[in-house]
């Protein structure tokens, strides 16, 4: 088997977790004056999320901003069996703008969870975990995965 072979598979492997969907909002609220935490409504197996996976948000447009790309968000934190994932973005650009503007019940299109996430290997017993602004929300979920792991 060929390295290109071995591609192929692992993307088509990484290629069928994740899911497109039409997410409903369930709340977009502000943190400070910069960040906002949105959690929308998916389906249980889009919640199923590994720690350091994230989603593709399809920005909404506005009269002043036509965000064209989606914007990668990593998740903050996710629950499978309420169906929800939550992520902490900073509002700085025509992307974000535009999901500033999302209220309870809007629809938004996610496409994820991508990525491969976090891996702790075993035996692993210790973690440091450093990062500020909106990275702190991919390490929250690492954080709150490692403590029942790590501490055995």
């Amino acid at each position: 088997m060929t390295m290109r072979d071995n591609a192929a598979r692992a993307c088509t492997r990484r290629a069928s977790t994740a899911h497109e969907n039409t997410a409903s909002v369930l709340s977009n609220e502000w943190v400070n004056d910069e960040y906002k935490h949105l959690r929308v409504r998916v389906n249980a197996s889009a919640a199923h999320v590994k720690p350091g996976q994230f989603f593709n948000l399809q920005c909404p447009q506005t009269e002043q901003d036509k965000p064209f790309f989606r914007r990668p968000m990593s998740t903050w934190f996710a629950n499978a069996e309420q169906g929800y994932v939550d992520f902490l973005y900073k509002v700085v650009g025509a992307g974000t703008r535009g999901l500033a503007t999302l209220r309870p019940e809007d629809a938004v299109n996610v496409l994820g969870p991508l990525g491969n996430g976090f891996t702790l290997q075993p035996g692993d017993r210790h973690i440091l975990v450093a990062g500020r602004g909106v990275g702190l929300a991919t390490l929250a979920p690492l954080a709150e995965h490692a403590a029942p792991i790590l501490s055995k």
